[in-house]
């Protein structure tokens, strides 16, 4: 779910999975960013406008998105975590499976915490008693 109006990404995005994460992930690691069918890698603070679309589209399509998600991840942690090497990833299936082995592929260690958790409520579960 997501707001009708624009918004910062942390708060345009209403699901209450989402908001379980975005929560972890910004008590436990460095840095958050978020994942966007629509917009790619965004800032929790990027004013997004609201918008209809997944990440169910053409192959084609699909690897447009991942590079450039890899693109602006690269260009973030060259300016921001020079030093970074981990990465740990709450989102959904759709949205991790074709970032892994790139991301791996160049030395960076991926986790996906979730992947082995069955169900959204579980996994907001998951997230909340953490």
């Amino acid at each position: 779910r997501k707001l009708s109006t624009p918004a910062p990404a942390r708060d345009l995005y209403q699901g209450r999975i989402f908001r379980a994460a975005l929560l972890y992930a910004e008590h436990h690691h460095d840095a958050t960013l978020i994942l966007s069918a629509r917009y790619g890698l965004v800032h929790p603070d990027q004013v997004l406008a609201p918008y209809d679309q997944c990440l169910a589209r053409s192959r084609a399509a699909r690897r447009a998105w991942v590079q450039q998600v890899c693109t602006d991840l690269l260009n973030w942690g060259a300016r921001w975590a020079p030093e970074w090497q981990e990465i740990y990833c709450y989102a959904g299936r759709t949205y991790w499976a074709d970032l892994a082995p790139w991301l791996r592929s160049i030395g960076l260690a991926f986790y996906t915490p979730l992947a082995g958790v069955a169900g959204i409520e579980a996994q907001r579960a998951w997230l909340l008693r953490r």
